[in-house]
């Protein structure tokens, strides 16, 4: 099965000056593609994160004063680049009661911020668990 979600937002708003701005909630285009195949008792997946570039000429002005939680392009001037991550995930069923679980999260290990967070996210996770019902 294949399944995709994109969102893609634009908005404006006015500033006290009256000058308008492009509005710092709508953040910019992001999405995720998925790849799955269940077969008896595995299933496995393919996913896919990205998050579409904010240059600084298309930031809100807000947002334009705050460069400690942006990249900062050849310019020395805050944006939000464009990135993707790909991850892995499969699930095995033992029993009707046990189920094995393994991923690997930003495969390429990929250093990456979502808009307006500040926040970089965490490199490549490996996940594993057991889940047992009663």
């Amino acid at each position: 099965m294949l399944t995709s979600r994109y969102n893609w937002q634009k908005g404006v708003e006015e500033l006290e000056d009256e000058s308008i701005s492009p509005s710092r909630h709508a953040a910019p285009a992001f999405g995720l593609t998925r790849l799955s195949y269940h077969s008896g008792k595995l299933k496995l997946e393919i996913s896919s994160i990205y998050n579409a570039e904010r240059r600084f000429e298309n930031m809100p002005e807000e947002e334009k004063g705050k460069p400690a939680i942006y990249a900062i392009d050849e310019n020395g001037n805050p944006y939000a680049p464009g990135w993707t991550i790909f991850n892995v995930t499969s699930s095995y069923e033992f029993a009707k009661w046990l189920y094995l679980t393994f991923g690997i999260e930003n495969i390429s290990d990929q250093q990456y911020r979502s808009y307006s967070s500040g926040i970089v996210a965490s490199g490549r996770n490996f996940t594993f668990g057991i889940k047992g019902s009663f």
